[in-house]
């Protein structure tokens, strides 16, 4: 890794400029960045470390080039060439020159020391020793939170640089499905990742596990005071890290609950490491969601799908025909709940929009701060009237014993205007044509 990244960071001695170099590490910063559009922090591997430290030479590098600079310039050019340019009213003078030499002198060398500076500090973390992989899973309680540790290169290196926070990898796992892992970071929270750089699929404070951190999970509960009657069924299409049916479990014990994974090397992660447990009321079957639902029987009050990450969307949880057997196996008065990370592809989410709304006959959008997630809502009956739902989610937290409050999550709404503006010129998504991967 040491050697990679030191041919990496000379690589443009040999054949080209500094300035194609760090302009070019510049663009490809800003395609790394379009990539990396997730909830909260990340880990990263040094080439994109490496990359986002050329980004400050890139930004450095178009400062500096200066309209004067780049009339300096042209002066040499008119000088070496015998010709003078037609933006030059005069030959150029010999101070003229003397002074574009010391300009570019100066230009050099500060970018000759950003050089060095940036070139021993990443050899210096890319020299930091690896965590070691977890190799089993025992079957115990909730591994205590571990706060990554800082060496001193690192923490010097953090003193000076843009970073990331740092992160403890407590366990990593490729399975059929994923290449998982389990990360701490600084400010005492667990993630559960889908590598390479696919976001949290899941957020725990390990000291805490009953207090639900993520905003999208807490945005989903909006559905529960809009239902009709009680909560007394629900199905989740994808368990990660078992956040959700762990939390309904707690604060309805009487819930009948099916959970839809693909993925059966989840349960034991989620079990271990984000207190998940299986009770009596849970029904746990490991095969993929779409399939499920095509051969459903049950009705449930609530379907919560979340089986999206950031990168990888299964489009046959996108489809018209999807949603209509969802749809079907929903209860009178039940209430469709999707979970849609915003990844910088607005085709998609208009898509996903019309899509829905064309099989129900009403829907309302809400979204989290930042506009990290889009939380989805349908159902066959009118249940989101704007005063209704507030009345409802009001009286609900009179009631509640939650550390969060359901009401102020609705200023966040988009109104059916801006639904219908959004989504007006979006393609409809059936099984036949769902290029979801390719969508911008």
């Amino acid at each position: 890794m040491l050697l990679k990244t030191a041919i990496f960071l000379f690589r443009p001695i040999r054949g080209q400029s500094h300035k194609s170099f760090l302009l070019r590490g510049g663009a490809e910063v800003a395609r790394q960045a379009h990539n990396l559009k997730v909830i909260g922090s990340i880990p990263i591997p040094a080439t994109i470390f490496l990359h986002q430290l050329h980004s400050l030479w890139s930004l450095f590098v178009k400062t500096s080039l200066s309209p004067l600079a780049r009339r300096n310039s042209r002066l040499r050019k008119a000088v070496f060439d015998g010709t003078i340019s037609s933006e030059l009213e005069s030959p150029p003078s010999t101070n003229a020159l003397r002074e574009a030499n010391k300009i570019d002198c100066m230009k050099m060398k500060h970018i000759r020391a950003i050089h060095i500076f940036l070139t021993i500090s990443t050899l210096l973390l890319a020299a930091s020793p690896a965590i070691s992989e977890d190799a089993s899973l025992s079957k115990q309680s909730t591994i205590p939170y571990s706060p990554p540790k800082k060496g001193f290169w690192k923490t010097l290196n953090d003193l000076f640089l843009p970073h990331y926070e740092s992160r403890n990898v407590l366990f990593e796992k490729e399975t059929a499905f994923h290449n998982i892992s389990v990360e701490d970071d600084e400010s005492g929270r667990r993630h559960l990742v889908f590598k390479p750089n696919h976001g949290s699929q899941g957020v725990i404070l390990p000291n805490d596990p009953d207090k639900l951190v993520p905003n999208f999970m807490k945005y989903s509960f909006l559905a529960i005071p809009a239902l009709e009657r009680p909560l007394r069924s629900a199905l989740f299409i994808g368990l990660g890290a078992g956040i959700m049916p762990r939390f309904v479990a707690t604060k309805f014990p009487s819930v009948k609950m099916d959970i839809v994974e693909i993925d059966k090397d989840l349960k034991p992660i989620a079990e271990k490491y984000f207190a998940f447990k299986k009770n009596d009321d849970m029904k746990l079957f490991f095969e993929d969601g779409r399939y499920f639902i095509n051969h459903c029987e049950e009705k449930y009050n609530i379907i919560i799908l979340d089986a999206y990450s950031s990168v990888d969307i299964p489009f046959q949880f996108t489809t018209v025909e999807f949603f209509r057997n969802a749809k079907r196996c929903l209860a009178d008065g039940g209430i469709l709940v999707a979970n849609l990370a915003n990844f910088g592809r607005r085709d998609f989410l208009a898509s996903e929009f019309k899509t829905v709304k064309s099989v129900f006959k009403h829907i309302a959008v809400v979204a989290c701060p930042r506009n990290t997630n889009y939380v989805l809502f349908a159902s066959e009956k009118p249940l989101f009237t704007k005063a209704d739902w507030r009345e409802s989610c009001r009286k609900f937290d009179e009631k509640s014993d939650w550390d969060f409050k359901l009401a102020p999550f609705l200023e966040n709404r988009l109104s059916d205007k801006e639904i219908d503006s959004f989504s007006l010129k979006a393609k409809l998504l059936t099984d036949d044509f769902a290029p979801v991967n390719s969508m911008d």
